[in-house]
């Protein structure tokens, strides 16, 4: 009998503990651990305006009332688990007196009722302060024009998609442009367009905002190369010549993997949806070339990676791939020989492009391979202007055998204003012109736009791992204003194709904890030295932090490890730098 009381106890000790259990795990904020398996630098700090010298921050007013909300149940939740022990007691002290016991039964009753309807209203609670967040602060993708910055789900950087072009809440976007979006992992292309037509699919809806999905334009033929960057281009003119108007694009939740998994699963299965403004003037401006690395007739180690910079975002369709005489960039090791082979990759907002060879020819301090250009060689660069559809116009004729911008505006190579197409009758650009290519050919004729430069290599590695000079804002920074773009300055030029959101990570974390993905995407400036992180919908009193990895690399391969800066000393068995103190183990 007395084994059966025990029984008994320990069955009532037991519910007590799960129910108080219960409470626990739902009234605590939600905790989520990012881990990354490389080496990082990390720094941080609080985004939110202070509006008076009390610390009250200029939250919107339907927010504080929701937080309020939601504090108030907090402690009704605490005291319903004060009622759950006290039942408990008077249940375990009963000493067999039924009065007792129906009282401890009726108390337990009442406050289970009085639980679920908390956790009920708590989630409730917690819903409705979300989507005011959402919708007061832009969401997770900012104002956007009208209507917000597209659905503002997370799935740029934090999700399946690496970037897109126009960009979220880009203005001055020209009529005649097509848009880009690229994925971080293989599309089953099926889902995006139809293989016959090349029309896209109900998956893929470009529409004026103001007018809603339902009139949205199927006249839009796609198309790819590697199932990761797809181009849309649309057979008409987007917008108006009267007036500016914003449009949006949603990518469906119906778009799936080359490996069978919906692109858009969990929390963002609703897909994908931004904005921008198209104005009303159609784009003619040929594009030209910023920068180049190596720079000409300079000599460097074998394992330089070749980068062209140009002035605004070009069709990676007729760039990305491998190296061959009919490639928009030809890369030989000696004039007239045949291209070294290798690939190009498009970053940076679609305006670098690099050059990587398939050359393998030792490892960096992460262990990864790395490629070597011909040692002690004269290694020529042409880049290839288009064939123009009519003489005297910048457009390209389609499908272009050149760069072209996202207009279809072929490149200005010799920097003259004007797009003269590859070689212009009586041209003199079958010639190799150094870069910045000559307008001035021989007898007066008229330069063409392909552009040349050359260097050459020496039979050396350059194994220099690059460090951060200086990072801005500093780490712990307080009182950041909602427009900032963080930005980190390294000692070395950097290969802009390993700048992105798998390599450089983020963490937005709110008021109660919670880590939120946002919308982000990262760039290199024209020296190639300093990142830009670009978020999209900063939101008040968050705290954000940023971790770049060893996936980063500099022009010569090497990678970011140890990752030191600043005078943190991180190296040996500290190789991570987290908020300036060295580190076993990554930052997140």
């Amino acid at each position: 009998m007395l084994e059966k009381l025990r029984l008994k106890k320990y069955k009532k000790l037991a519910l007590i503990s799960i129910l108080i259990l219960a409470v626990v795990i739902f009234l605590l904020p939600n905790f989520i651990f990012a881990q990354s398996g490389a080496d990082n630098t990390v720094w941080g700090g609080q985004q939110g305006n202070i509006s008076n010298a009390i610390g009250l921050s200029n939250t919107d007013f339907r927010i504080v009332i929701a937080r309020i909300i939601r504090i108030f149940l907090g402690f009704l939740g605490i005291l319903a688990v004060l009622i759950v022990i006290y039942a408990g007691w008077l249940w375990m002290t009963s000493g067999g007196s039924q009065d007792q016991i129906d009282k401890a039964k009726d108390i337990l009753k009442n406050a289970i009722i009085g639980l679920i309807i908390i956790l009920l209203s708590w989630s409730l609670a917690t819903f409705v302060l979300n989507m005011l967040y959402s919708s007061i602060n832009g969401g997770a993708g900012g104002p956007g024009g009208p209507g917000g910055g597209g659905n503002g789900l997370p799935s740029l950087g934090s999700g399946i998609i690496e970037s897109h072009y126009p960009g979220r809440d880009q203005t001055g976007v020209p009529r005649n442009t097509v848009i880009v979006v690229t994925f971080k992992e293989p599309i089953n292309p099926n889902t995006i367009f139809d293989p016959v037509t090349n029309l896209i699919t109900s998956n893929v809806v470009l529409y004026q905002s103001s007018m809603g999905a339902s009139a949205s334009t199927t006249n839009v033929i796609a198309s790819t190369t590697d199932n990761l960057t797809f181009v849309f281009i649309p057979q008409a003119l987007l917008g108006s010549p009267s007036a500016n108007i914003w449009h949006t694009v949603d990518l469906m939740p119906g778009i799936i993997k080359q490996n069978g998994n919906p692109a858009f699963p969990g929390a963002i299965a609703v897909g994908y949806s931004w904005k921008f403004e198209v104005s009303t003037f159609v784009d003619l401006t040929p594009p030209t070339i910023v920068s180049i690395f190596p720079a000409a007739s300079s000599t460097e180690p074998m394992n330089v990676v070749i980068t062209v910079v140009f002035s605004e975002p070009i069709n990676p369709l007729y760039v990305l791939g491998a190296n061959t005489n009919t490639s928009s960039i030809e890369i030989n090791a000696n004039v007239g020989t045949t291209p070294i082979p290798g690939n190009y990759y498009v970053s940076n907002n679609y305006q670098t492009v690099e050059f990587l060879s398939n050359n393998s020819c030792g490892t960096n301090s992460c262990g990864n391979k790395i490629y070597c250009l011909p040692g002690n060689a004269a290694i020529n660069t042409l880049i290839k202007a288009a064939t123009l559809l009519a003489a005297g116009q910048p457009t390209a004729k389609s499908p272009a055998d050149g760069i072209v911008d996202m207009a279809n505006n072929s490149l200005d190579g010799n920097a003259d204003g004007a797009a003269d197409g590859p070689n212009p009758p009586n041209g003199c650009d079958l010639q190799y012109m150094p870069l910045p290519d000559s307008i001035n050919c021989p007898g007066g004729v008229v330069d063409g736009d392909n552009a040349f430069w050359d260097f050459n290599t020496n039979n050396t590695i350059n194994i220099t791992v690059p460090t951060i000079t200086a990072i801005n804002p500093v780490s712990n920074a307080n009182n950041i204003p909602l427009n900032t773009s963080p930005t980190a300055d390294f000692s070395k030029p950097m290969m802009s194709s390993t700048f992105n959101s798998t390599n450089v990570n983020v963490q937005a974390i709110d008021q109660f904890g919670n880590i939120n993905p946002i919308n982000y995407s990262i760039n290199l400036q024209g020296n190639q030295q300093t990142a830009i992180i670009n978020y999209y919908g900063l939101q008040k009193d968050y705290n954000y932090q940023q971790q770049f990895t060893s996936g980063i690399k500099d022009k010569y391969q090497n990678c970011f490890t140890p990752s030191d800066g600043l005078g943190c000393g991180a190296g040996g068995a500290t190789p991570s730098c987290c908020d300036g103190t060295p580190q076993a183990n990554p930052c997140f």
